[in-house]
């Protein structure tokens, strides 16, 4: 027996399009409108836009956020399409490594950890972790602080010297190492951290 929302999602509108293009293009123009608000903006029954609505959001395509109770009565709820609500779009190979790269030689002299890269990039703090120690391998930063973990741009690192002060150095730039010894010293440094060490 076919799904009746789909059906119905899939079902041309008088002017040619679906009424799930409609009703999601609406939603990408109204992210926290309410059913009636989507269904006016795509020009489709609210009953439709319901039904599209909640079939986008059981397939990870749309959020909803339940209404509050204002003065003893519900408010409708609202909906926002997913990818505008934070999910990001998958990098191709390496990208998140440029990424963490420019963001913190955008920013010279400056410390942060994976979980501030993150917020600031958009992308969770563990990908920014691997990232950093691939980084670290390879010379383009350096590790300012073990616990908490804190890195800055190999150019200008910040070092702990005796006596409890610091001091900026410049830091030179290496050859780049192969892909076998950026691999090993990965796996060793993940190790450790794993380990605690």
């Amino acid at each position: 027996m076919p799904d009746s929302t789909a059906t119905i999602a899939r079902a041309a509108t008088p002017d040619g399009g679906t009424a799930e293009t409609k009703v999601l293009a609406a939603l990408a123009a109204h992210p926290d409108g309410t059913v009636v608000e989507i269904a006016a903006a795509a020009g489709v029954g609210r009953s439709t836009a319901g039904k599209v609505l909640a079939a986008a959001e059981r397939r990870g395509q749309a959020s909803r956020t339940p209404g509050a109770h204002e003065s003893g009565e519900r408010t409708p709820d609202s909906w926002t399409i997913v990818s505008v609500a934070g999910k990001s779009p998958r990098l191709r190979r390496g990208a998140l490594r440029d990424m963490v790269a420019e963001y913190l030689a955008a920013r010279p002299g400056e410390e942060f950890g994976p979980t501030a890269i993150g917020h600031a990039l958009n992308r969770s703090s563990g990908a920014v972790a691997n990232a950093l120690a691939k980084l670290v391998v390879t010379g383009q930063v350096a590790q300012t602080s073990e616990r908490p973990a804190r890195y800055t741009t190999a150019r200008t690192a910040v070092h702990e010297v005796a006596g409890g002060g610091r001091a900026e150095m410049t830091t030179p730039t290496k050859a780049a190492p192969s892909r076998d010894d950026v691999a090993q010293a990965v796996e060793m440094r993940l190790a450790r951290n794993r380990t605690g060490q």
